[in-house]
């Protein structure tokens, strides 16, 4: 977590005590933030399961952005993919702040605690078939949940490499939009943190693992081979452009990671080389 103030986590330790005593249910574990000290999770016991993850988060009522509120709770729906079961949630309100507790299957095995792959993780052959089926189930849904639009895409291009495109409307495709090394889980295959699941720029997935993997060359030589046919179309190169581009302002903002931005800048030079997308620029 970065730039996380102590009222954050005073709160989201509060919400999570109140909803362990509600369920009246025991912590059995460390407790793990997020979504910058705003949600929290534990394993918890009661006398009528053995294990659970109790899951909690907050958002000042005028702030709340519903999209994200909701996605966990509308990713029930999504079949074919390997995920936490969602038992149940209840919401409460206080002082204009709203909560929400989910209840959760406990997650098998996390081998990267960030976003960034910072080891060579060993990972069998029948892993990467999930991993692929997974984001091509996710594709095949169809939603009305739009997390980044063709507009944003095509705005941010301009603004930050003065290239004009045109985007098709068949360009956002459903993703599970914060794929990252952090959210999967090995060697029992899973996907965690579904809030901002909805449709994103083409391969918009596979091109965040293929970013956060920049610096382990073998996972990402076997990212390139099982995803070599999403990476093979031009629209894959400009959702690349898009997805580093945004990085790098983040990155940047906060004087974080030196060596990653150089490796997201490489492949952003390398990709206007090629100039794959040509045919998308006006």
């Amino acid at each position: 977590m970065t730039h996380v103030t102590p009222y954050v986590i005073r709160q989201t330790d509060q919400a999570l005590e109140k909803a362990i005593a509600f369920i009246q249910a025991k912590r059995a574990g460390e407790i793990s933030y997020g979504r910058h000290g705003r949600s929290a999770g534990c394993i918890v016991t009661h006398p009528s399961f053995r294990e659970r993850w109790l899951k909690v988060k907050w958002w000042a009522a005028g702030e709340m952005i519903r999209f994200a509120w909701d996605g966990e709770v509308l990713a029930v729906g999504l079949e074919g993919v390997s995920k936490p079961r969602l038992f149940g949630f209840f919401d409460w309100e206080a002082i204009g702040v709203f909560y929400r507790a989910m209840m959760m299957s406990v997650a098998p095995g996390f081998f990267v605690k960030g976003r960034v792959l910072d080891h060579e993780p060993v990972l069998p052959p029948q892993w990467w078939e999930q991993l692929e089926n997974a984001v091509a189930a996710i594709r095949a849904r169809q939603t009305d949940r739009t997390y980044i639009s063709e507009e944003r895409v095509a705005r941010k291009l301009h603004e930050r490499f003065g290239l004009k495109v045109n985007l098709p409307e068949t360009f956002c495709q459903t993703a599970h939009g914060d794929l990252h090394w952090g959210n999967l889980t090995a060697p029992e295959f899973s996907i965690t943190d579904w809030e901002t699941w909805g449709r994103a720029p083409y391969g918009f997935d596979v091109v965040q693992l293929h970013l956060f993997a920049l610096t382990q060359p073998q996972t990402l030589a076997k990212l390139k081979d099982v995803f070599a046919t999403v990476m093979a179309r031009p629209e894959y190169d400009v959702t690349l452009l898009y997805t580093a581009g945004e990085e790098i302002r983040s990155l940047e903002a906060h004087g974080h990671s030196p060596e990653l931005q150089v490796h997201f800048r490489a492949e952003i030079e390398r990709v206007l080389a090629e100039r794959r997308f040509a045919e998308y620029c006006e």
